[in-house]
């Protein structure tokens, strides 16, 4: 799938020497999927870059936090890459996309790095014993565009061999057609990817860098996309390129001054259509922690991530797909008698076969609820929540509940969240220890603010 990622740039001095010191050769391909960091005496990461420190650095770890910022070459984009843990043991990492002049245009991150829907995205990275791959992907055009095969494996968009064979030029079709919902569709077409290994790449900020380069090509090579890993950065450069020739922009030829500007591939001419590239490093004297939560509200994480990816959704339709013909429907989803339910038809929440649903109650009853019963699991002891939620009107309450409920339907426990929205989208998350005693659980969204609607773009409940 072609995403052209409609993003602006910057740049930042960097603060090693170019082409510091010869990595040793390439041995796992999945090594060029997160970053580095050096490391002090004790193993501690450092605000440094892992370029100038070849005999001090390790791999990012897992829940630690980020000493430094990757920053494009003109400084207002920051793509990080790093590892997150999953229980199905193939997502790997993490590669953001943001704006520098989104810091302080959240009140619940104040000044701090976070998610803006509206305005960033990221890539899920991962890898099996065959391949490596995205396995999804936010943006602004798409929305969450999970790829998955219907019998929830993953099989995303190809970037290269796992082992030894992504160190020689090779290539292979890329389809991606399943949402990760495992029963809809999203809208996207199969790709050829072709893959290659240069270990003298030159990058916008001077550095020579051992290089996997992933080239993706939409069908009939109409248009391409070029993806570069490295090992200290994980995804270090992005490039759009479209038929024709000399149509650079000027805002492209700035973000990426020493080109190629235009290429033949496949004996067709293609100009740079986008470009992006990640090699300047900003250090940071508070790290970064995309784990981290809101210091206004806890229940807002700062960088959340799709939890489809990492674990199975208990929900069925947590994103409220839309049907065959295109209608949407909250099935199987329940709605209370008094509830009122309408469909908000804006891009990206309701593209890729997704549908957004726009709830309000008429009083403060806090009765009427959209909600779902699912069966409990034997040895779960805690359960995640939480839903993308916002109010289209500008602001409003709303509450999300996870309840353990009896034989006979009685609630015997629950963990009850209830939060401020604005017409910013954003991921509320919970948790509910389990007593053991429950037969089924119920996952309700419940509109406080009577008749101010509350846009439901996607919820989940997993380990």
């Amino acid at each position: 799938m072609m995403r052209v990622l409609a993003l602006a740039a910057a740049c930042l001095a960097a603060s090693c020497a170019p082409g510091e010191a010869s990595p040793p050769p390439p041995v796992d391909a999945a090594d060029y999927l997160v970053q580095m960091v050096c490391v002090d005496a004790n193993g501690r990461p450092l605000p440094a870059d892992p370029v100038a420190c070849p005999g001090s650095r390790r791999k990012l770890q897992v829940g630690e936090p980020l000493p430094y910022h990757k920053v494009d070459f003109t400084e207002g984009q920051i793509s990080d890459s790093y590892p997150i843990a999953d229980v199905n043991g193939i997502s790997r990492g993490v590669q953001t996309y943001f704006y520098v002049s989104d810091l302080s245009t959240n009140p619940l991150f104040p000044n701090m790095v976070h998610f803006n829907p509206e305005n960033g995205g990221y890539n899920i990275l991962g890898a099996d014993r065959e391949n490596v791959y995205f396995r999804g992907t936010f943006d602004q055009g798409g929305g969450w565009q999970p790829w998955w095969t219907g019998d929830c494996r993953a099989a995303g968009w190809l970037l290269f061999p796992s082992g030894q064979q992504a160190f020689t030029p090779g290539a292979k079709p890329s389809p991606t057609q399943n949402a990760a919902t495992c029963r809809g569709q999203i809208n996207a077409v199969a790709s050829t990817v072709e893959w290659s290994h240069d270990p003298q790449h030159r990058y916008e900020s001077g550095k020579v860098l051992d290089t996997l380069r992933v080239a993706h090509f939409a069908p009939g090579h109409a248009s391409a996309e070029f993806n570069y890993f490295t090992r200290e950065y994980g995804v270090t450069r992005w490039e759009a390129w479209r038929q024709g020739t000399g149509e650079t922009s000027e805002v492209v030829r700035l973000q990426c001054p020493t080109g190629p500007h235009d290429l033949t591939l496949h004996g067709k001419p293609f100009y740079m259509a986008d470009c992006h590239d990640w090699s300047v490093i900003m250090p940071l004297a508070t790290p970064w922690d995309p784990d981290g939560r809101s210091p206004v509200d806890a229940r807002a994480p700062t960088w959340p991530v799709d939890p489809l990816y990492t674990g199975a959704n208990r929900l069925r339709n947590g994103y409220l797909p839309s049907l065959p013909d295109g209608e949407c429907s909250a099935s199987p989803w329940t709605m209370s008698r008094d509830l009122r339910l309408t469909w908000l038809d804006v891009p990206p929440w309701s593209g890729n076969g997704n549908c957004t649903a726009v709830i309000s109650a008429p009083s403060e009853s806090g009765l009427a609820a959209l909600s779902q019963d699912f069966t409990a699991r034997a040895g779960d002891t805690r359960l995640s929540f939480g839903s993308l939620l916002w109010a289209p009107g500008g602001t409003g309450q709303a509450a999300i509940a996870l309840a353990e409920l009896d034989a006979d339907g009685r609630e015997i426990a629950s963990s009850v969240i209830r939060v401020n929205l604005t017409a910013r989208p954003q991921m509320f998350t919970g948790q509910l220890r389990l007593s053991g005693r429950a037969t089924s659980l119920r996952y309700k969204i419940v509109p406080l603010t009577p008749q101010t609607g509350v846009a439901v773009t996607g919820s989940f409940v997993s380990v």
